[in-house]
């Protein structure tokens, strides 16, 4: 009906919301059909918030299906995204730029992204703390994979102490049905000296998309029958830089040679060694006298992690290998879980049971 009475926007709208049922069904083809469709249509009219969040969608389609352009869309959404102050999109653009990275057999990258995503989903969760407690709770259900995901990247590089950070965070609790009240320890999510320096050269190469993408924006705004000669042969111009742009970014995030090394510095970190013991002694101070620990269980797909933090100076984790039976029923017996606890510190420990 929207199309029928000529609302471009309220259609544009309307396929968007259909892509993203379709990728929630896990049918990328479809999805890419009608967020195409909806894309022009958001280019058409200006549209820049919609266009950023579709493209995202696109992204995504593009990594359920291999294609070799997600980089490229999902990059343009986090710039578009940015560049319009859009937080909450450009936040699901990194995660979904991770999620690209972790098919992509590259863990370490993946976790910078996701960590940045986290960065900006913890600033919008800092500016709703004033509404209703149901409303601030349904936000952040939408976003709580995004921690889930990067708790699970980072327990299989036995990083531990940072995976605590994420679930402190979120305050993931698999028995919040049981307790109602759960504290955390409330520690910023560490961002590691290599990982500064990779955003720190990403930002700047995302600042010069930006200000490509204002200008482009200002031209294609005008009818093409409307522009001058000039405006012409410098809207080719850009498009060409922005051509460049993007091979850029690909090569920025798989071929620099400088964030390769970055990557590498990560992967030589020793478990527990991420984040200074120092920033967990009031907690441990406080668990102390009480003699008591705090559980983290962390529900994936194909394990339970629990990584358990106590008076001793380092957290420790324990898994335990879930069957598809068991990871959709009860969960396995507290016992067997616990004799798979292994320290941070010795990450050959980490055996697993039959679930």
């Amino acid at each position: 009906m929207a199309r029928e009475i000529g609302y471009p926007l309220s259609v544009s709208r309307a396929l968007a919301n259909i892509g993203r049922v379709y990728l929630q069904q896990s049918q990328p083809e479809k999805a890419l059909v009608v967020l195409q469709q909806a894309i022009t249509i958001q280019r058409a009219t200006g549209n820049c918030s919609n266009e950023a969040d579709t493209l995202s969608l696109i992204g995504q389609a593009q990594t359920q299906l291999g294609n070799t352009d997600a980089q490229t869309n999902l990059q343009q959404s986090i710039a578009l995204a940015h560049e319009i102050g859009n937080t909450a999109i450009e936040a699901q653009a990194l995660r979904n730029l991770g999620l690209l990275f972790v098919k992509q057999n590259q863990p370490d990258l993946a976790i910078v992204l996701y960590k940045q995503s986290v960065k900006l989903t913890e600033d919008i969760r800092k500016g709703i703390r004033t509404l209703p407690i149901d409303q601030q709770q349904s936000y952040t259900e939408t976003v709580a994979d995004t921690y889930r995901q990067l708790a699970d990247l980072l327990l299989k590089r036995d990083r531990v102490l940072e995976a605590q950070q994420v679930l402190d965070l979120l305050k993931v609790q698999e028995l919040k049905d049981y307790l109602r009240t759960v504290r955390g320890t409330l520690q910023p999510l560490a961002v590691l000296k290599p990982e500064a320096e990779i955003l720190k050269k990403y930002d700047q190469l995302q600042a010069a998309a930006v200000q490509l993408g204002e200008e482009l924006a200002k031209l294609r705004a005008i009818p093409p029958d409307q522009l001058t000669p000039a405006q012409r042969q410098r809207l080719t111009q850009l498009d060409s830089l922005e051509t460049d742009l993007n091979r850029q970014f690909r090569d920025f995030l798989s071929k620099d040679k400088q964030v390769q090394s970055w990557l590498a510095e990560l992967r030589t970190i020793a478990p527990g060694e991420t984040i200074a013991d120092a920033s967990f002694t009031n907690i441990r101070g406080k668990l102390q006298p009480l003699k008591a620990a705090l559980l983290y269980p962390l529900v994936l797909d194909d394990r339970l992690e629990l990584v358990i933090t106590t008076p001793i100076p380092r957290p420790c984790g324990g898994w335990s290998r879930l069957s598809e039976k068991t990871s959709t029923g009860r969960l396995p017996p507290f016992g067997p879980l616990c004799s798979t606890v292994r320290m941070i510190s010795k990450p050959t420990l980490r055996n697993s049971t039959s679930g």
